[in-house]
């Protein structure tokens, strides 16, 4: 994910027509688990460029500012999420 996720998000809802969806699918600091569990967690992603920086990213705040938010559920124990935003008709 990129540090400007809010203006990128904010242009792509510039582009879509009303109607139309984005979704996104990323990780995410999942509450309620011990420390050391993340920190295996990032040590396994880290090659993928997963760090502690990627935990304070939440790019389902933009979407819920820019469109209308039809779903956010958690996968993986909270470890990770799928958002769909919509334009509104």
């Amino acid at each position: 994910m990129i540090p400007e996720y809010d203006a990128v998000i904010q242009r792509i809802a510039g582009t879509l027509l009303p109607g139309q969806r984005l979704a996104l699918l990323g990780l995410k600091h999942p509450e309620k688990w011990p420390d050391w569990i993340i920190e295996v967690g990032i040590w396994l992603n880290k090659p993928f460029g997963v760090n502690r920086e990627y935990e304070s990213l939440q790019p389902w705040k933009p979407v819920q500012q820019h469109m209308n938010v039809l779903k956010f559920k958690e996968i993986y124990f909270g470890a990770a999420y799928i958002c769909v935003g919509e334009l509104p008709l």
